[in-house]
């Protein structure tokens, strides 16, 4: 499955927010299960997948209306929470890869890892491409058909704890550090012991 970085982070780009506690809360059971049996429980599209949807129609229409009247009823933060949600499940459909040999599959799981942390390490990329302002707490959205930078102050210790995470897994996986130096241009272990975000203020550990 799709570790909570690449969760996260797929998360902070579709919607501003990495909503961890979502993806905790439907990974739950994979401390008792581990491994792709936990999608048995919390993970009803998953388990539907090539019946009420497919890579082509990923979302339902029957969804789309369920989104609208979440929205309706319980305000959009709580419908934005239901489509990630929604997402997590796309998300570890897609990190089955399919017909394809197990190291083809390591491979390729590597590699989007590695994309996701070098996106956390780039933080004005984030801002450019992705519309999110991790550093100021503010999320680029389109309102009435307009742009605007609304604010979003718990984003920043959002990023922060990613920040921290990617940190960590550098630490501890040789695969990451290797990929991020040859295809990010990151040095994953300069001389001082730490990694640094440019401009930023984050503390180390």
């Amino acid at each position: 499955m799709p570790n909570k970085l690449v969760h996260g982070v797929h998360a902070l780009i579709a919607f501003g927010q990495p909503y961890s506690h979502v993806h905790k809360r439907k990974d739950a059971f994979s401390q008792r299960m581990p491994g792709a049996r936990h999608r048995q429980v919390k993970h009803r599209k998953y388990q539907a997948f090539g019946r009420t949807w497919d890579f082509t129609y990923p979302f339902a229409t029957n969804e789309c209306r369920q989104i609208e009247r979440v929205r309706r009823w319980k305000g959009t933060a709580v419908a934005e929470e239901y489509m990630a949600s929604l997402s997590h499940d796309v998300d570890d459909r897609i990190w089955d890869f399919d017909g394809i040999s197990r190291s083809e599959r390591a491979a390729i799981r590597n590699y989007w890892e590695a994309f996701c942390a070098w996106l956390i390490l780039n933080p004005d990329i984030l801002k450019e491409w992705a519309g999110v302002n991790v550093m100021e707490g503010r999320v680029l959205r389109l309102i009435d058909g307009v742009e605007v930078w609304e604010d979003e102050p718990a984003l920043i210790g959002a990023y922060a704890a990613l920040y921290n995470h990617v940190r960590f897994l550098i630490r501890c996986k040789a695969a990451l550090r290797t990929t991020l130096t040859e295809y990010g241009g990151i040095d994953p272990c300069p001389a001082e012991g730490d990694l640094m975000v440019p401009g930023s203020c984050i503390e180390s550990d």
